[in-house]
């Protein structure tokens, strides 16, 4: 795991899971793709097999792009992921009032 310097932009960390890359992670409470203060890019397949878990979180107002596919195999815990994207989002927004 690589953790952004709170001083940087968050340009200065990036990942990316190419269009043909994919992850699939099979643990209770895991995330497919960590950020803070970072840049993610989607571009391929998250599968997440167990519950409480998120295909991607970012914190810290990193910016979070999903191209194409989150498949969360237990549909009981997709309201928390929503609820996960949707907090990091109103947390960029604030950083930029």
């Amino acid at each position: 795991m690589q953790k952004n310097d709170v001083s940087n932009d968050k340009n200065k960390l990036v990942a990316v899971n190419t269009a043909n890359g994919t992850i699939v992670v099979d643990s209770n409470k895991s995330i497919g793709i960590s950020a803070e203060k970072s840049t993610v890019d989607n571009s391929g397949t998250i599968t997440m097999k167990k519950a409480e878990s998120a295909g991607i979180y970012g914190k810290s107002g990193s910016k979070v792009t999903n191209n194409l596919k989150i498949e969360m195999k237990e549909k009981s815990n997709q309201q928390e992921f929503i609820l996960k994207i949707v907090m990091q989002k109103m947390q960029q927004m604030e950083q930029l009032l």
